[in-house]
């Protein structure tokens, strides 16, 4: 899988996402060793993790907004909210 950053002057520029593990925790040596018998590298791992979860993630955020009727591209002003007439409909 190839993950590509922003182009820019035909320089690709990329962004360090960072964590902190415990040096004895077991995830961490699966992942190496995943590494090690495979060839993969951490990153490359990460990536691939990465991939999968942000789009389920966007999904998620999607439905939700759609079943509680929010649009995010409509300032928090312009929304009507529950229990209060629009100035507009005022008579």
């Amino acid at each position: 899988m190839s993950v590509q950053g922003e182009r820019m002057n035909g320089i690709t520029r990329t962004t360090e996402v960072r964590i902190e593990m415990p040096a004895d925790d077991p995830d961490v040596a699966i992942l190496d060793g995943y590494c090690s018998a495979t060839g993969d590298t951490r990153t490359g791992i990460m990536r691939g993790l990465l991939a999968k979860w942000a789009p389920e993630q966007l999904h998620v955020a999607t439905i939700v907004l759609r079943v509680a009727g929010r649009n995010p591209t409509i300032p928090e002003s312009a929304r009507s909210q529950p229990g209060v007439v629009p100035e507009s409909d005022r008579k």
